[in-house]
C-alpha cells in the first residue's frame, strides 16, 4: 500500500507539462464544497522537485482543496499526497494517462496531449494502441492544433462541433481567420463549414480547361494534392460534392493563365479595334451584370483583364450592345454553320464576374442583336427542326399551365378531399410516388431503368407501401429541421427511442449530464437572487 503524506499546500506547484489547461470554475466550487463536507477521498500524486513538490495527478482536486483555505491558508494547510520519485518522462506519461482517460476530456487538450507525445517521438500508431483509439482519431485530434485561436475556443466551449472543427483544421491560417469572422457566434456545424467551403473553394469542372492543362502550378488537377477528389487531399473525406480546388491563390493563377491561353489560341480570328464585324470572326465581350449602371469593380480581375485585352488591340464590347442576351446556339446546332456564314451568329468570348467576385469566361455562339434574318437563312430541314422544337415547347408550356391551374384547384379542395375513407390503390400508388420522388431512394428500393418511371413502379409494387412509408419516416428523422421544430424534435426522439433504444439513450445521456450541471448552476444563481428557475420572484 502506498504511504500517504500530508504536505503543505504552499510547497506544491502545478506542472507546466500538464496538458489540461482549463478547469470549469463552477465545477471546481462544487468539488470544493464536497471536499469541505466529506474530505478529500483520493490523495493527489506529487513528485519531489528540488525542495518543493510538483503535481503529477490530481491538479483539479488540488485546486478545489486550496479554495477551502484561500490564499492566507496556503502556508499552513496540508493536503494528503502520494509522493513518488519520477523522471520528467514518467511524470509526463502519468499526466497524459490521467487526462486522456477522463470522460469529459476537452478535445483541444486531447489534441495538445497527442501532439506532445508525437514531439516526444511516439508514432500515431503507438498512441492509438495505448489509448484504445483509431489512428485516424489520433490524426484528427492532432490536426485540431492547427486551428485559429478563436476556433479552438469554440471547440472548447462547445459552440463548434468536432466535425466542423476537423473540417476547418484543413484550411490555411488565412482561410480559418476568414471562417472565424463569418460563422455564427453560437453554433458552428459541419453544414456551416461545408457551405462556407462551397462558396470559397473552386469547382474544377466549371473552369473549362482540359485535365492536361498545368498552367503556373505545373501540375494537372487530376494529380494535384489540393484537389478535394484526390485521396491525398486533406479534404478527401470531408467534401462530398464536385471536385474542388482548396487553394484559392493557385486556382486563380491557373484560371487567369487559362483565359490568356484561350485568347492566344483565338488570336487569328479575334475582332480587332477598328475592324468591321465580318462572318467567322470571334468577338470579346464583357458582362458586368444587369442594369444601365452595371460595371465591374475598378480593382476586380475582370476589369483588369478587359483593360488588358483593349490594350492588346482587340475590340471589346458590352455583350448587350451587340448580341441578344438570351439567344445562343450549341456547337452541334445544325443551323450554326449557315448562320455563321451569313453573319447572323458569331463566336463570343465573354468576360464576366461570379457571385464571389472572381472573374469568369464563357465561350458561346450568339445571335447578333436585332437581326431577324436567321429564319430566312434556314433550309427546309433546319426549319423543320425549329418548328418541331417549338411544337415540343408549346406542349410543355401547356402542361405547365394545366399543372398551375390544378395546383389552385387542389389547394381550394384540400379540406373536402381529405376525408377519412381508406386509401384506395390509386391513393397508395400516388403517395408512394411522392415519397420516393421526395427522398430519392430508387436504388434502395431496386427501381432500375427498366422499371419505367416511379409512378409505374409504385402502381405495380403496392406491397412495398409499408417499406416506402418507413423509409420516408427515417429520412424525416435524419433531416436537420428536427433540431429546430419542437414537434419534429419530439417525434424524432420518440421514434428513435423505439427503433434504436441503446444508441439513443447513449446520445441523450451524453448531452443531458453536462446540461444538468449547467442548469443546476443557473438555478443556484437564480435562487441567490431570490428567483425561481422560470425567472419569477420567490415570495
Amino acid at each position: 500500500m502506498k504511504e500517504i503524506e500530508r504536505i503543505s499546500l504552499g510547497l506544491i506547484d502545478t506542472s507546466p507539462m500538464n496538458p489540461r489547461k482549463t478547469f470549469d470554475a463552477d465545477a471546481l466550487r462544487e468539488l470544493s464544497e464536497n471536499i469541505r463536507e466529506q474530505g478529500l477521498l483520493q490523495p493527489i500524486t506529487v513528485r519531489p522537485v528540488g525542495e518543493r513538490y510538483e503535481i503529477v495527478c490530481g491538479e483539479r482536486r488540488y485546486r478545489a482543496y486550496a479554495m477551502i483555505y484561500g490564499e492566507e491558508g496556503m502556508a499552513i494547510a496540508t493536503i494528503p499526497c502520494i509522493v513518488r520519485e519520477m523522471t520528467d518522462e514518467q511524470a509526463f506519461d502519468a499526466m497524459i494517462a490521467e487526462n486522456l482517460q477522463r470522460k469529459d476530456v476537452d478535445p483541444m487538450e486531447e489534441a495538445s496531449a497527442f501532439s506532445m507525445l508525437i514531439e516526444r517521438g511516439d508514432s500515431m500508431e503507438d498512441i492509438a494502441t495505448r489509448f484504445g483509439k483509431s489512428v485516424r482519431f489520433v490524426g484528427d485530434r492532432i490536426r485540431l492544433n492547427r486551428l485559429d485561436d478563436r476556433l479552438k475556443h469554440k471547440v472548447s466551449d462547445g459552440s463548434m462541433t468536432l466535425g466542423a472543427a476537423r473540417m476547418a483544421s484543413r484550411l490555411t491560417p488565412q482561410e480559418q481567420g476568414m471562417l472565424a469572422d463569418d460563422v455564427d457566434e453560437d453554433r458552428v456545424s459541419v453544414d456551416d463549414v461545408n457551405t462556407w467551403c462551397d462558396v470559397h473553394f473552386m469547382v474544377i469542372e466549371r473552369t473549362g480547361w482540359p485535365d492536361g492543362f498545368k498552367g503556373p502550378c505545373q501540375c494537372e488537377c487530376s494529380a494535384c494534392e489540393f484537389n478535394s477528389a484526390n485521396e491525398g487531399c486533406l479534404f478527401h473525406d470531408m467534401l462530398t460534392n464536385s471536385a474542388k480546388c482548396t487553394r484559392r491563390e493557385k486556382f486563380n493563377a491557373k484560371r487567369i493563365a487559362w483565359y490568356h491561353q484561350v485568347i492566344d489560341d483565338n488570336d487569328d480570328v479575334l475582332l480587332r479595334k477598328g475592324d468591321p464585324l465580318e462572318s467567322g470572326k470571334t468577338v470579346i465581350t464583357y458582362d458586368p451584370g444587369y442594369g444601365p449602371a452595371a460595371a465591374f469593380d475598378p480593382d476586380s480581375q475582370s476589369k483588369a483583364f478587359v483593360d488588358e485585352m483593349v490594350s492588346r488591340g482587340y475590340e471589346v464590347r458590352l455583350i448587350s450592345d451587340l448580341f441578344e442576351r438570351w439567344t445562343w446556339y450549341s456547337d452541334d446546332d445544325e443551323r450554326l454553320p449557315e448562320l455563321i456564314s451569313r453573319g447572323i451568329a458569331y463566336r463570343v468570348i465573354n468576360i464576366g464576374q461570379g457571385y464571389t467576385g472572381d472573374m469568369t469566361m464563357t465561350v458561346s455562339y450568339r445571335k447578333l442583336k436585332g437581326d431577324e434574318s436567321a429564319e430566312a437563312a434556314e433550309t427546309p430541314e433546319l426549319k423543320a427542326k425549329r418548328l418541331a422544337e417549338r411544337h415540343i415547347d408549346l406542349r410543355r408550356r401547356c402542361m405547365e399551365d394545366i399543372s398551375g391551374r390544378l395546383c389552385e384547384l387542389a389547394s381550394e379542395r384540400i379540406e373536402t378531399l381529405a376525408n377519412g375513407n381508406p386509401l384506395s390503390a390509386e391513393d397508395m400508388a400516388a403517395l408512394m410516388t411522392l415519397v420516393v420522388m421526395g427522398i430519392g431512394e430508387r436504388k434502395t428500393l431496386g427501381i432500375g431503368d427498366g422499371d419505367g418511371d416511379v409512378m409505374s413502379w409504385a402502381s405495380s409494387h403496392l406491397y412495398e407501401f409499408d417499406r416506402v412509408m418507413r423509409l420516408f419516416m427515417l429520412h424525416s428523422m435524419a433531416e436537420r429541421k428536427c433540431m429546430w421544430d419542437p414537434t419534429l424534435n419530439r417525434l424524432q426522439l420518440a421514434t428513435l427511442e423505439r427503433l434504436l433504444p441503446e444508441e439513443t439513450d447513449e446520445i441523450i445521456n451524453g448531452c443531458e449530464v453536462p446540461m444538468q450541471a449547467k442548469l443546476a448552476k443557473i438555478e443556484k444563481e437564480l435562487a441567490e437572487l431570490g428567483y425561481d428557475k422560470n425567472g419569477k420572484k420567490v415570495e
